[in-house]
């Protein structure tokens, strides 16, 4: 287990950098104030602009009551919560109804897979950017291609409903392209 927390660590730290936060000091006061409240977790650290994030060995009842506790006596930031082992699906939904709550599995974190030599380059379009791509294409932001706001992509990035993410692809030979994709609500 020590190894997968390691690694979680790790990905957890490159997520929210590609998404322009920082890791701030062990010592923050945001950190401490969820440490004393929160039992039975791995690990917590916040981040500059991105909250903070938990790791657990198992997210269930117990883990959700502390987590709201810890909410209110802290006010609303961006919480990240991550089950090492298993999250029960009370858990998962209970979660999923608090806003600004991310909740991930932590097979996600095995590997960055958007760090990988396989994967395009991606990060979110700059809106005039998007502008110039469809003036030029002359064609209407609907008709770009479509990715989930649950898309692994888009959990990632923290990704919402009507950003736009652009993708570098390789075509074979050819100098690479950048493709353009809007985030939708998921079905």
């Amino acid at each position: 287990m020590a190894a997968l927390l390691d690694q979680v660590r790790t990905v957890v730290g490159e997520m929210m950098e590609d998404r322009g936060s920082s890791e701030l000091p062990e010592d923050d006061p945001l950190t401490a104030r969820f440490s004393e409240g929160l039992t039975d977790t791995l690990w917590i650290q916040s981040f500059v602009g991105g909250g903070v994030v938990v790791v657990y060995p198992v997210v269930d009842a117990d883990a959700v009551a502390d987590l709201r506790a810890e909410i209110e006596r802290n006010g609303r930031v961006p919480l990240i919560v991550v089950a090492l082992n298993k999250i029960t699906p009370a858990a998962r939904s209970a979660l999923a109804s608090e806003p600004e709550c991310e909740v991930f599995a932590g097979d996600f974190f095995k590997t960055n897979r958007y760090r990988n030599a396989m994967v395009p380059e991606m990060a979110r379009a700059p809106a005039a950017e998007v502008a110039a791509f469809l003036k030029a294409k002359r064609i209407t932001e609907g008709k770009l291609a479509r990715m989930h706001v649950d898309d692994p992509v888009a959990r990632y990035f923290a990704a919402k409903s009507g950003e736009v993410f652009k993708f570098r692809v390789k075509l074979g030979y050819l100098q690479p392209v950048w493709r353009y994709r809007l985030v939708v609500p998921a079905t």
